[in-house]
């Protein structure tokens, strides 16, 4: 990579910095960055990484599937690296929102690189490997991913570091290849199941250029960095193992593909992609534009396979192996279709959209007035996601106005059943219950209830045919023994009554 290049590259890494900052500073904060951050925070404070704002009793799902038992004292439902590695970020930087979601723009940077390195070594082009790191950093959805404290990004990151290291050093020192690269992805697994992915898009790509190489040292060599993680792990499993069971598999068991081929088909194109881009039920207006976006990254699909020059290059072909072994390990084991793991999804999707479009331009392929209006309207789209996001700012109007009314009016002692976000502005020392029951199973008592319109607005109605009693009492309690105080559209307060 020359000079030049080089200096593209920083410029690049340069916008992508900007504009993940600001989408971190500006987006509405949300329950699981507290959910996350929290076992961190009691790991610092208390010595153990229990999840302090999350009550035993507040179990969600069908029936309340997922097991929050002993939640307090052990966090078992999630993969424990994110938090254990976010314990040691809070004992440099303050336990803020803002910093758990600079960590994770961090690893975003790290993402970025990787797929600079990969693209660079699959394609042997380094204008494919700028147009890739250009395409994610300013895409939406990987800006989304960056910009909020959850481990996705970790997990991307990481798994995405595995190909890199692996493509960089196969030819000289496969040995070496093999052990680094599977040590990313065992990293990865240990901060979501997702890395599952990634997995299947290393071993892909070492069947695909080096099977003929494959000996059993180097199976043995690639299995070290899972054993190492699982000891890792499994240490911390043992502290309880029948709770690590009872937590882990409550959540993760709705997951997996079951059911209907042409339900799950219908979930895993629409719902995942037509959905997440401006054409899910409950979006409205200009929120629709960002499907452009998506017939662009089809139209990358569509032309990649359609180009012969892609076809027969061996590089882009693995590049095709990666996103077809990822996408379908993936879909298989996220039947819930997360919004937030469709970052994982769209990594080689971007990839080979830049691969395409730096093809069509250096050939011929297409006329240079279309591919530049592809390239102007994702620019046009993708900005005008970011300046709704900006000009909106939900982080100042809705979250910290909210937070400013309960920080005034807050005594000694008093508690807050709400969401769980909460917890960065006003501790994470008990103060707030994540509790959608209002202290139905708990028995505890709140002086004020924060109803937010993400969570609670939504689950509380939806408690009324399965929780008749439960749904009774909080409405009881609404109506009856609480006044509402606060409003704004992310959040209603209610006070409870003097009386």
């Amino acid at each position: 990579m020359g000079r030049n290049d080089k200096l593209e590259l920083a410029a690049i890494v340069l916008v992508y910095f900007g504009l993940a900052l600001a989408n971190a500073r500006t987006l509405m904060p949300w329950c699981d960055e507290a959910w996350f951050a929290g076992p961190a925070v009691n790991l610092i404070t208390r010595g153990y990484m229990g999840t302090p704002v999350l009550d035993p009793t507040a179990a969600w799902g069908v029936r309340g599937h997922r097991n929050l038992q002993q939640i307090d004292r052990y966090t078992y439902w999630i993969m424990p690296l994110f938090p254990f590695s976010l314990s040691l970020w809070f004992r440099v930087f303050p336990i803020q929102l803002l910093a758990v979601r600079v960590y994770s723009v961090l690893w975003g940077a790290v993402a970025l690189l990787a797929w600079a390195v990969i693209m660079r070594r699959l394609s042997g082009d380094v204008q494919v490997a700028l147009c890739t790191v250009a395409l994610l950093s300013i895409d939406f959805t990987f800006l989304w991913g960056a910009a909020v404290g959850r481990m996705d990004m970790m997990c991307a990151a990481l798994g995405s570091g595995g190909l890199a290291v692996y493509l960089s050093l196969r030819e000289r020192h496969f040995s070496r290849a093999v052990l680094a690269s599977n040590a990313c992805v065992a990293a990865a697994a240990l901060a979501h199941p997702l890395a599952l992915g990634w997995c299947a898009a290393l071993v892909a790509l070492v069947l695909y250029y080096d099977r003929r190489r494959i000996g059993i040292p180097h199976i043995l060599l690639a299995g070290i960095p899972y054993l190492l993680a699982a000891a890792a792990w499994g240490a911390y499993i043992l502290q309880d193992p029948a709770l690590w069971w009872s937590q882990f598999s409550s959540d993760a068991g709705n997951r997996v593909l079951t059911g209907s081929l042409w339900a799950n088909l219908y979930a895993q194109s629409i719902e995942r992609y037509a959905w997440m881009f401006g054409l899910a039920p409950d979006t409205r207006g200009f929120s629709h534009i960002k499907i452009i976006a998506l017939a662009i990254y089809l139209t990358g699909l569509v032309g990649a396979f359609a180009t012969a020059r892609i076809r027969r290059h061996q590089g882009y072909r693995a590049l095709l192996l990666v996103w077809l072994a990822s996408t379908i390990t993936m879909a298989a084991v996220d039947k819930e279709i997360h919004p937030f793991y469709l970052l994982h999804f769209m990594l080689p999707v971007i990839a080979i959209l830049a691969a395409w479009l730096t093809t069509a331009w250096q050939q011929g392929a297409a006329p240079r007035w279309l591919l530049a209006g592809i390239a102007g309207s994702m620019i046009l789209v993708q900005g005008s996601v970011f300046l709704s996001r900006f000009r909106t700012d939900y982080y100042d109007t809705r979250y910290l106005t909210s937070v400013a009314y309960l920080r005034k009016h807050l005594g000694p002692g008093d508690r807050i059943f709400g969401s769980a976000e909460l917890a960065f502005e006003l501790g994470f020392d008990g103060r707030v219950i994540d509790d959608f029951r209002l202290g139905y199973k708990s028995g505890k008592q709140a002086r004020f209830l924060v109803l937010d319109q993400n969570r609670y607005q939504e689950w509380i109605p939806a408690i009324k045919a399965d929780e008749p009693d439960a749904y009774r009492q909080i409405r009881d309690m609404l109506d009856h023994r609480y006044h509402m105080v606060f409003r704004n559209p992310g959040y209603e307060i209610y006070e409870r009554n003097m009386s």
